[in-house]
């Protein structure tokens, strides 16, 4: 995303304010999610204020991880995690991952 995401609600309807919609923009390397509440449209933060989230997840032993998290393993342990996988939706079957979690091996399907 060469722009930055709003940081605060913006009023982009003065109709029916009991509308609720949530936009999901799943990027290769970044994602980011929206929700239109009341009249307004807002960027969602996660615990560290950050709007894009690093498009990952991660598997350990014990949890799964998302975001910045997930890139730090994915760093320890590339074999469980799934990063970029925009890249690979609507692939041949190929394209399955396997992952170790929580003691067992599961298939990621992108």
């Amino acid at each position: 995303h060469p722009h930055s995401p709003p940081t605060r609600a913006m009023d982009v309807s003065a109709g029916n304010n009991s509308q609720l919609a949530i936009g999901i923009d799943l990027g290769t390397s970044y994602s980011s999610v929206g929700i239109y509440r009341r009249g307004k449209f807002e960027i969602i933060a996660n615990g560290a204020g950050n709007h894009r989230i690093p498009s990952c997840v991660a598997f350990t032993d014990k949890t799964r991880l998302v975001g910045d998290d997930a890139v730090e393993q994915a760093d320890l342990d590339p074999g469980n995690a799934v990063c970029e996988v925009k890249r690979t939706l609507g692939g041949s079957a190929a394209n399955k991952m396997r992952v170790q979690f929580r003691g067992e091996t599961k298939l990621c399907h992108p």
